[in-house]
């Protein structure tokens, strides 16, 4: 008889004492194909959806990746299929883009051209691209092993989709309240730098915390270690605010040039 040790006995499977490895997938050319192919068929996008999995990220997030965890039950995969989420934050970034520089004023219409690629080509996608492939990196390697799942998969593309998903509130916080609130976040007294850097550290906070529930589905171990930067954002902002930094005042000056 072939002896067995305790870590590869059946019963170790249904225990969280059996640690199998996530292979590290690549995002395969065909699935990003099929993906951005669906953006120009909006027929092909369930926009519903989307706006539902939006209105669960304020309100109650860990919802939103228990439907991500069916989906790999359902379609063995990890990432979403459908492009409708991603369009929609893209509209809405244009949009709110629009908005500011009809209020705060642009030099030219160059000037708006660039405040808009600037936002969404660097601000959104290749910030998020690098935040992906860190993060699909650090699961895969430094994470270490799935607790449960034995045939753990984690592609690439479902990285950026939590960035996707962070990024939602990020937005909410950082360009609609403050749009709101711009009459008091701009002021230089004490208690609008106060509110202007409380307002940026929870975004950056929150957006920190969806990012930990995002890999935390997958079952990884020390997925907490994604929370380990707000210490470092509350920090920055604590002494942002002891140094008189307005934060609102500088997202406006650097875009627009000038203050209000």
């Amino acid at each position: 008889m072939i002896p067995v040790s305790p870590s590869t006995s059946p019963a170790a499977f249904h225990t969280r004492e059996y640690v199998a490895p996530i292979t590290p997938v690549e995002p395969r050319q065909g699935d990003l194909h099929r993906y951005f192919v669906r953006v120009f068929h909006s027929t092909h996008m369930d926009f519903q959806s989307a706006f539902s999995l939006m209105m669960n990220l304020c309100r109650s997030p860990k919802t939103v990746y228990q439907t991500t965890e069916c989906r790999k039950d359902i379609k063995n995969q990890w990432a979403r299929d459908d492009p409708a989420f991603l369009v929609i934050l893209v509209g809405l970034n244009i949009l709110s883009n629009i908005i500011y520089s009809l209020s705060f004023g642009v030099r030219s219409f160059g000037h708006f051209v660039m405040i808009i690629f600037y936002s969404i080509v660097f601000d959104f996608f290749l910030v998020g691209i690098l935040i992906a492939s860190i993060g699909w990196s650090i699961a895969n390697r430094h994470f270490g092993q799935s607790v449960v799942r034995n045939d753990s998969q984690m592609e690439w593309q479902y990285a950026f989709d939590i960035h996707c998903n962070a990024y939602f509130p990020f937005f909410l916080l950082t360009n609609v309240v403050q749009y709101i609130f711009y009459p008091i976040l701009w002021r230089e007294n004490m208690v609008s730098v106060f509110l202007s850097n409380f307002l940026y550290a929870f975004a950056f906070s929150y957006y920190c915390y969806i990012t930990f529930l995002g890999y935390d589905i997958l079952q990884l171990q020390h997925t907490e270690r994604c929370v380990y930067p707000v210490s470092v954002i509350v920090i920055v902002f604590a002494m942002s605010f002891l140094m008189g930094c307005n934060p609102t005042r500088f997202v406006v000056e650097a875009y627009f040039g000038r203050q209000h």
